[in-house]
């Protein structure tokens, strides 16, 4: 699988005890199905601050590691942090850098 960025392979590592597969060049993450999910539980304390609620979504860039196609965008959990997802529920990608991953890996007690 090649990251839809940089189109070099992707490498699996663990992030917040969650096996992704990640881009050693641009550090972007690809999440399969239910992988978000497992890394809210690693992070979120309380139920009702996990699920990703999407209010809209619309037209992507990138192409989907897993099948090609272009992927479609929303703004996770409302915050100003861009997510892409397949739209054949391939998984997630998100971009990398220390912004993507801020309301991943924050603690409950810092979320506003």
């Amino acid at each position: 699988m090649k990251c839809p960025r940089c189109a070099i392979q992707l490498i699996s590592e663990d992030f917040a005890e969650v096996r992704v597969d990640r881009c050693k060049e641009c550090r972007g993450m690809w999440l399969d199905p239910g992988e978000l999910d497992q890394l809210e539980d690693a992070v979120f304390d309380k139920d009702e601050l996990k699920g990703s609620v999407m209010y809209r979504s619309f037209q992507g860039t990138l192409p989907c590691p897993d099948c090609g196609q272009t992927m479609h965008s929303f703004h996770y959990r409302a915050y100003d942090l861009e997510l892409d997802f397949c739209s054949q529920e391939e998984g997630i990608w998100l971009d990398g850098g220390a912004v993507s991953y801020t309301h991943l890996t924050l603690p409950t007690s810092d979320l506003v």
